[in-house]
C-alpha cells in the first residue's frame, strides 16, 4: 500500500501542475481517505516492481469508472497508463472517468485513447482549484449488441 501511495503522490506532483502544493496534498489525503479503500485495484509492474496502477469500480449499468490511473513518472507513464487502461478497455464494454478541466495532459491522454466528453459539471467544494469536472465515456461499439 505505501509504494501506491508513493507512485500516486510521485504522478499527482508530475501532472497535476494547475494546483497549489496545499491542493496536491488535499488531493493526496482524500484519495487515501477515500478513493482508495473501495476500488478493484489493477497493477502494472516492470522489472523493479510496482510502476503503475489503476482504481476503478463496476457500475450498474455494466461499465466501469475508472477512479485513477497513476504511473511512477521515472517510469513511461503514456505507455503504462495507456496499458492500464486498454487493459480495462479489453474487460469492459464502456468505460467512465472524471478529471479535472484544469489537467488538460489528463484529458489529452483519454482523449487518445477514444474517450469522449460526455458533460461538465460544476467545480466540486471538496475539489481545490475551480475547475469544472470534465465527464469521458469510451465505448467498445464492436462490443455492443
Amino acid at each position: 500500500m505505501v509504494r501506491l501511495y508513493e507512485i500516486w503522490q510521485a504522478a499527482v506532483n508530475a501532472s497535476h501542475d494547475h494546483l497549489t502544493e496545499d491542493g496536491r496534498r488535499e488531493v493526496a489525503m482524500r484519495f487515501i481517505e477515500h478513493k482508495l479503500p473501495g476500488d478493484e485495484i489493477t497493477v502494472a509492474e516492470n522489472g523493479a516492481g510496482i510502476c503503475g496502477f489503476m482504481g476503478w469500480k463496476a457500475l450498474d449499468d455494466g461499465a466501469a469508472k475508472i477512479d485513477h490511473v497513476a504511473v511512477d513518472p521515472d517510469d513511461d507513464p503514456d505507455e503504462t497508463g495507456q496499458a492500464l487502461i486498454r487493459c480495462a478497455q479489453e474487460r469492459h464494454n464502456a468505460l467512465k472517468v472524471e478529471v479535472n478541466a484544469g489537467a488538460r495532459a489528463i484529458l489529452a491522454f483519454y482523449e487518445t485513447l477514444g474517450f469522449e466528453e460526455t458533460g461538465r459539471s460544476p467545480a466540486a467544494a471538496d475539489t481545490p482549484g475551480d475547475y469544472p469536472t470534465v465527464h469521458l465515456r469510451w465505448t467498445n461499439e464492436a462490443g455492443r449488441s
